[in-house]
């Protein structure tokens, strides 16, 4: 049974302490002035060994700007990019452990398709070069409440 619940992540009172076995967010905490607050209260109304799965953007992608400058977008006051060592910080610092953080490449249905297998190939070459950091948009991170 799945149940859907919106609130503010800043504020989440209205949802009792240890209410949900998996909170899922994406393209939500880029946002937020403080996202290390906003996980503590994810990780709040997580029961005990309860899974969170967020993303955040990658900031070694070079779309995300480039993307934006085409589009004529602006930019929010707390539209954010991290490194994926930044978000294992956030993740250990709102208390979360058993912490994976994963990044994937993620299109927009704007990309031409022919790319799509070059940009693939290109970036799965540069993830075997040490100390490259890859280029992929979003990075993936799940994180358990401690079982208590």
């Amino acid at each position: 049974r799945a149940e859907f619940i919106a609130a503010d992540v800043d504020d989440m009172r209205v949802i009792p302490d240890n209410s949900f076995d998996g909170v899922f967010s994406f393209s939500t905490l880029r946002y937020v002035p403080d996202p290390v607050r906003s996980l503590r209260e994810v990780r709040r109304v997580l029961r005990p060994g309860g899974r969170a799965v967020v993303d955040f953007p990658n900031k070694y992608c070079p779309w995300f700007e480039f993307l934006k400058f085409v589009m004529g977008g602006e930019r929010h006051i707390h539209d954010h990019t991290y490194s994926t060592a930044q978000v294992r910080r956030m993740m250990e610092r709102a208390g979360f452990v058993n912490i994976k953080a994963r990044r994937i490449i993620f299109f927009s249905k704007l990309f031409p398709a022919n790319l799509v297998l070059l940009y693939k190939a290109v970036d799965a070459m540069a993830e075997r070069i040490p100390g490259f950091n890859h280029s992929a948009g979003i990075i993936m991170c799940r994180g358990e409440k401690p079982a208590e």
